[in-house]
């Protein structure tokens, strides 16, 4: 296991092995909005939320690719597609939560299984492109210095915009009625959270994919939750919570060569699973 180990750490610092150097720089950049907007997720259990947003960025890249290829529309990338659809969508589901009349879980619903839907087909309608599979599960192996300057972007950008409304994003998410009495307006930031969420989603289908993404927001900050109620420490552990499983579950998937978003996930899944099973006696640690 020593020479296996030596091995990853080998690679890292291997001037032809640039693909785990992307993959671990991706993994602690990423980390950034993951610990803040998984927390703020996991706070106001918007989860749901989350898991529709994601599998909505699939339309948006296979409405993308069926430009491209079939009609010679070159305005969309599969990616910039993707996260027009995580913002639509995220704006659609805004309005439905903070103001539709209609069972706002109908509505996400809708939007998860329109746009994945949409992505499915217009994918399967493109010629020489009928795979997606890279999209739905990701390969966080397959970062590029492009894909880490998106990264790098969208984590400065939630970074700054938490900074920035850190104080408001907090009364909004634990008590809407006091928010409006400081004169802070509910349904605006409570929009703004979702598109945050919409954005970090984005970022998280090169690493894990749509399918595992949801996991990957929500599950370090549950972790977190486990040893603190406060919002500014929970978004500390859950971000260093990404940090160290994404580069576990790399170095494992170097390693073993097995599906890298996968054995984060379930890495992730079974630490949830211990901390829940120990409940008891990890409440006691809380600070």
């Amino acid at each position: 296991m020593r020479v296996s180990c030596m091995e990853f750490f080998k690679a890292l610092f291997d001037p032809e092995m640039s693909f785990v150097r992307n993959a671990v720089i991706s993994a602690f950049l990423s980390s950034i909005p993951i610990g803040i907007v998984g927390s703020f997720t996991v706070v106001n259990r918007m989860s749901y939320i989350a898991g529709s947003i994601s599998h909505s960025v699939l339309g948006g890249v296979g409405v993308s690719l069926y430009l491209n290829t079939v009609l010679g529309i070159n305005l969309l990338s599969p990616s910039l597609g993707g996260a027009l659809f995580a913002i639509l969508s995220g704006i659609i589901i805004s309005v439905f939560y903070l103001w539709g009349k209609e069972r706002v879980d109908t509505a996400i619903s809708v939007v998860w299984i329109v746009g994945m839907s949409l992505g499915i087909l217009f994918a399967y309608l493109t010629p020489r492109f009928t795979d997606i599979t890279s999209y739905l599960f990701g390969n966080i192996l397959l970062i590029s210095t492009e894909d880490i300057a998106y990264i790098l972007i969208i984590s400065f950008l939630v970074l700054g915009i938490t900074v920035v409304f850190f104080h408001q994003f907090v009364l909004v998410s634990f008590d809407k009625e006091f928010s409006k009495i400081r004169g802070i307006a509910p349904e605006v930031f409570l929009t703004l959270l979702i598109l945050l969420i919409s954005i970090t989603v984005f970022l998280m289908i090169k690493t894990v994919g749509v399918i595992l993404s949801i996991a990957l927001i929500t599950l370090p900050s549950a972790i977190a939750s486990f040893f603190t109620k406060r919002i500014s420490t929970m978004i500390i552990l859950s971000t260093f919570t990404a940090i160290f499983v994404q580069f576990i579950g790399i170095g494992i998937s170097y390693e073993l060569d097995l599906p890298t978003g996968v054995l984060i996930t379930l890495l992730l899944s079974v630490i949830y699973i211990i901390l829940l099973a120990f409940k008891g006696v990890v409440t006691k640690l809380t600070f």
